[in-house]
């Protein structure tokens, strides 16, 4: 019955006719990695010495597959130098590997520049969104505390107003019966004081400015309001009269009061 060829066998025949020492054979022969014990199996061919072969079944890679590349690199590198006898082909041939792994390196670190641009930008962005959005929260919280400042002043000149209307209606009762009595006695020449009260009414400027503008239904409110704060700014009840055009808008009457101002 012939004998069952294995692959130790078929090993150590091509060995012997390759004609590699002995201690190769015994070396190769004893590893136990199957896969690794292969690629040896091929380098001991190829011409390594035994103490080129332990140097690479002794490197520090455990997993039989990692192991298995590693040696297949050395062993390109081992027929470059063997095969090559032009030094400087050789050289040219390493210069290019190490460019290679320049190259990768620097594709490597250009990708993680990209990444880390990408993530600033992403970064600052968010940022500036944030900053945008809390101006305009400071914005609008601003303006309407305008607002509430303007409608605070609206009320106490409206106050002011009905305190004045109460006081009118006041003088009015108190003179009336003075005014009937004048007339039962003769005096119809003598002037009420009734028709005095208008007068006085119109010699104070807030009164002036409240029951011109304030009380005239044909300014709207934004004008009103403008009409305030040039009241605030200085400006009398007489000089808005030039420019508190209830056909203008409060824009168009700035524009009109710059230039009065500057004629002046």
């Amino acid at each position: 019955m012939d004998e069952t060829i294995t692959a130790v066998k078929q090993h150590q025949g091509i060995l012997n006719q390759s004609r590699c020492p002995e201690e190769v054979k015994q070396y190769v022969q004893a590893i136990p990695d199957g896969l690794v014990c292969e690629w040896l199996y091929i380098c001991a061919l190829d011409g390594m010495g035994l103490e080129q072969l332990k140097k690479l079944n002794e490197a520090p890679v455990k997993e039989s597959l990692k192991k298995a590349a590693f040696i297949q690199k050395e062993r390109q590198k081992f027929l470059a130098r063997k095969y090559w006898k032009d030094p400087e082909t050789l050289r040219q041939v390493e210069e290019l590997r190490q460019r290679v792994s320049e190259l990768h390196e620097e594709s490597r670190e250009l990708r993680h520049a990209v990444d880390t641009s990408l993530q600033e930008a992403m970064k600052y962005q968010e940022e500036a969104a944030r900053k945008q959005e809390t101006s305009l929260y400071h914005l609008i919280g601003g303006k309407n505390e305008q607002i509430k400042e303007r409608d605070k002043k609206i009320e106490e000149l409206e106050g002011q107003l009905r305190e004045l209307k109460k006081e009118q209606e006041q003088i009015y009762k108190k003179t009336a019966p003075e005014e009937k009595d004048r007339e039962e006695t003769g005096h119809r020449d003598a002037q009420p004081k009734k028709g005095r009260l208008p007068c006085l009414f119109r010699r104070d400027p807030a009164r002036i400015f409240i029951r011109r503008y304030l009380e005239n239904e044909a300014y709207t409110q934004e004008q009103k309001e403008y009409l305030i704060r040039c009241l605030e700014e200085g400006d009398t009840a007489k000089e808005m009269e030039q420019y508190a055009i209830p056909a203008l808008s409060a824009d168009m009457m700035e524009r009109l009061r710059k230039m009065i101002k500057k004629q002046r």
